[in-house]
């Protein structure tokens, strides 16, 4: 399992920003605005890797990493401390790995990340790799 870090300086305000003030999710598009008035954008609309269709919710794990749940593509998407593209996971279905509608995420301390899908009422944890580790109901 890799050891966690410290998340760099400028990932650290991006998440006091999500926690202690606004977050704005217009157009489709994850924004995080700044005490400052600076606001930090991820992609647009649409199906590509980076893009979302009604994402729902956000999570940070210990590294810095930005995961987002992106209930219109039925996938979960991964961002560095950078919030430079990484991986997705999931698409349409009830098998481990794939999402109905993802609707909230959580990443902890130690690299699994859960996700709730409701629709398909149950929780899947994804382990380190974002592979399937257990799904619960």
């Amino acid at each position: 399992m890799p050891r966690a870090r410290r998340a760099s300086r400028a990932a650290l305000p991006l998440a006091a920003c999500l926690f202690g003030a606004a977050l704005c999710l217009p157009h489709d598009t994850p924004a995080v605005e700044a005490p400052a008035g600076t606001s930090v954008r991820l992609g647009g609309a649409g199906r590509a890797p980076g893009e979302f269709q009604r994402p729902s919710a956000l999570s940070f794990d210990a590294f810095g990493h930005l995961f987002v749940a992106d209930r219109g593509n039925h996938r979960i998407q991964e961002f560095d401390e950078s919030l430079q593209f990484v991986r997705e996971r999931g698409g349409y279905g009830f098998d481990a790995g794939r999402f109905v509608d993802p609707r909230g995420i959580v990443a902890d301390r130690g690299a699994r990340v859960y996700v709730l899908d409701t629709p398909a009422g149950r929780v899947q944890t994804l382990d380190s790799r974002r592979e399937p580790e257990a799904v619960l109901f």
